[in-house]
């Protein structure tokens, strides 16, 4: 079409339009950096929110299913009571769900019922209903993930033994241990080992949790002694429990020296069999004696070259040191050489030296780094130094059973991250404290527990206090706990996960359309996380937000490209005559009318595509513009707890779209002004005036 080649003819700036092409370029640039601006905080923002509602939805689940009051006051939930098959107590949905029968009442040997008990509900075959099993059956079919889940609360109280000397005022206990304890009260939520997402909120373990697994095999933490120190345990039992560690867990780095190493000291005690056979390095020396009795008697290593007094060199079997004074002295075997600063080296397990080992300083690896320019390289014993770096075999629920525990009875728990952020690392031990009744009064009770991994709680409104425990542990809690009276309808339920989210509500309507046509619609209540409490406030917040931002990014766009408006009306000006050949050559209005519009559209087209490649490249390098405005500000931009570790970086697909529409439609409406008036020109009276 004649009328788009005019159009690109009239964008492409000339010299002899000087005026036309900065408009064009700065309005360009304006529009441009509008679209910048709406794609990254928008695509910020929907990346953010995905983020909590991905924290929100995987440990409580898109869907919940609770009990109402019905439930509770019905035959089938308080038949229990009476029931000698359930230990006359109430059992949990997940024993409902397992068990062989629905009524485990048996009027020959069960207590009467009392005459206003609660009449069952029967199916249409006689058969007691069974709301539990119903609704497990309809979500089996749908094949959806879910699982039965129970709430309670204790007190939590774990006992932290740590490695290392005795510090004043640190618990320091005899035999180079230091204890502390915690004590908090918790929550404790049943773990749902049948969410498929659970594994991505579990942490891996930390260098440091690797560490406090092997300083913990060396004691027997069941046997506490009279001035509150831990016996140690015998070599068969070490040897087992290192060898353990090891199936679970390859340390691939060690480091010297520091709060944490088996042996804490701040000089590292550097083996001979590590450095090469020939090398020179500026140390600092330790010399006793004068003349010809001086003889050294240390040396130090340091990291600081300005600092050094010496230098101690390497000739095959030949070692000495050249002082300051050029005195050059020999430097015997037994000579301890220390090291100041801090060193890190690749290490790989020698497993020839498990089965003889004594202490974890026994255990032998083979290392490689490097002090200063000297290469280090050969195998030492574990002694003095600590765990960098280790990976897990497998993830750290199923690390869960196979911890060296030797406690049969302790149980396992997943801690909120906070708690590791406070100084709780993997292979502490404590208990879990409540209140029960007995023939003559209320009395503690514990329930050991060790803790097998950490978990980022996300959002959830008690996730910083819950611990997640095997379902027993939470049932006997409920059963038995006078201190915490938790809701029952809030206490128990059923988790549901849907993918994608965006069908929880759906799935919603479903599932209360198949429990009313089963008849248990009355047990049973269903919703979605955009009902839960501690979420609906932080849902709708999110949503006014982005409502708002792309109001207020559609408005300042509008603006923007008003500015073609001020370039188009410029420029059929200075095409009045072109614009009137064109008439005289038999142009149509509304071709004339199209060019100008071409033209507004086009520069939308291409200020979207500029601002789409400049948002692209803002978000693949958000985080070093979220570290440089930390850097300007002195404090971090954007705090780690709502927005996470790093902002995201994807473009969202909505606000492209938006863009990518909005822009070129608004940019076309404003060519449209100085179209419709390039209509109105006549040839006669536009080559009249040129004449």
């Amino acid at each position: 079409m004649f009328e788009l080649s005019i159009a690109k003819k009239y964008l492409v700036p000339k010299r002899k339009q000087l005026s036309v092409a900065l408009i064009s370029l700065m309005s360009v640039s304006v529009i441009s950096l509008v679209v910048w601006l709406v794609l990254v905080f928008l695509s910020v923002t929907d990346g953010i929110e995905r983020s909590w509602l991905q924290k929100l939805t995987t440990l409580n689940g898109p869907v919940r299913i609770t009990p109402t009051p019905a439930y509770f006051s019905s035959y089938y939930y308080q038949i229990d009571n009476f029931s000698a098959a359930s230990n006359y107590a109430p059992r949990s949905l997940a024993q409902k769900a397992a068990a062989e029968r629905s009524d485990p009442y048996d009027a020959e040997s069960d207590m009467a019922l009392p005459a206003r008990f609660p009449k069952p509900e029967r199916d249409a075959e006689g058969q007691l209903l069974d709301p539990v099993k119903q609704a497990a059956l309809i979500l089996q079919k749908r094949k959806l993930a879910f699982q039965e889940y129970e709430l309670g609360g204790a007190m939590l109280r774990l006992h932290m033994v740590r490695a290392g000397p005795n510090i004043a005022g640190q618990g320091g206990l005899p035999g180079g241990q230091r204890q502390s304890f915690l004590t908090q009260v918790a929550y404790v939520s049943s773990l749902c080992d049948r969410n498929p997402y659970l594994s991505d909120l579990v942490i891996e373990p930390s260098a440091e949790d690797v560490q406090n697994l092997f300083s913990l095999s060396v004691y027997d933490l069941q046997n506490t002694q009279e001035n509150g120190s831990l016996p140690g345990v015998s070599e068969k039992i070490l040897q087992a429990r290192v060898k353990a560690l090891f199936n679970q867990f390859t340390v691939d780095k060690l480091a010297t020296g520091g709060p944490g190493g088996l042996a804490e000291q701040t000089r590292w005690a550097l083996p001979r069999n590590l450095l090469p056979e020939r090398f020179s390095c500026p140390v600092q020396a330790y010399v006793h004696g004068e003349g010809h009795g001086a003889r050294v008697i240390a040396i130090n290593f340091l990291s600081d070259k300005l600092a050094a007094k010496a230098t101690f060199t390497r000739e095959s079997s030949k070692w000495q040191v050249k002082t300051e004074a050029g005195q050059i002295l020999a430097v015997n075997e037994m000579v301890p050489l220390f090291v100041e600063e801090s060193l890190t080296f690749q290490a790989s397990l020698l497993p020839s030296s498990l089965p003889r080992l004594r202490s974890l300083g026994d255990v032998v690896f083979h290392i490689e780094g490097q002090l200063c320019t000297i290469p280090l390289k050969g195998e030492i014993p574990w002694e003095g130094l600590k765990i960098a770096g280790a990976r897990p075999h497998l993830s750290s629920l199923a690390n869960t059973a196979s911890l060296p525990i030797d406690d049969k009875f302790a149980s396992p728990v997943f801690l909120p991250k906070q708690f590791q952020e406070g100084g709780v690392k993997l292979g502490d031990r404590g208990f879990l404290s409540y209140a029960a009744s007995t023939a003559s009064s209320v009395q503690e009770q514990r329930l050991p527990i060790y803790v097998t991994g950490f978990y980022d709680p996300g959002i959830m409104a008690i996730g910083n206090k819950c611990i997640l425990a095997p379902p027993g542990i939470v049932h006997t809690l409920n059963l038995s706990n006078q201190s915490f009276q938790l809701d029952p309808s809030f206490a128990s339920g059923i988790q549901v996960w849907v993918d994608p989210l965006s069908s929880a509500k759906q799935v919603k309507q479903d599932l209360e359309a198949a429990f009313e046509e089963a008849g248990i619609s009355q047990y049973w209540k269903v919703t979605t996380f955009h009902d839960y409490d501690f979420a609906k406030d932080l849902l709708l917040q999110f949503q006014s937000d982005k409502y708002m931002f792309t109001l207020v990014g559609g408005i300042i766009l509008i603006v923007a490209c008003c500015n073609i408006i001020s370039l188009l009306v410029l420029l059929v000006n200075d095409k009045k005559r072109e614009i009137g050949i064109l008439q005289a050559m038999g142009a149509r209005t509304s071709s004339i009318a199209l060019i100008f519009a071409a033209c507004g559209a086009g520069m939308g087209i291409v200020s979207s595509l500029l601002g789409t490649v400049a948002a692209l490249f803002t978000l693949r390098h958000i985080d070093s513009l979220a570290h440089f405005l930390s850097v300007i500000q002195g404090h971090d931009a954007f705090n780690a707890i709502f927005y996470g570790k790093t902002l995201p970086n994807t473009l969202s697909t909505d606000a492209l779209l938006f863009i990518l529409i909005a822009t070129p439609v608004l940019s076309l409406l404003a060519g449209l002004v100085p179209a419709l008036k390039a209509c109105r020109l006549r040839p006669s009276t536009i080559l009249r005036s040129e004449s």
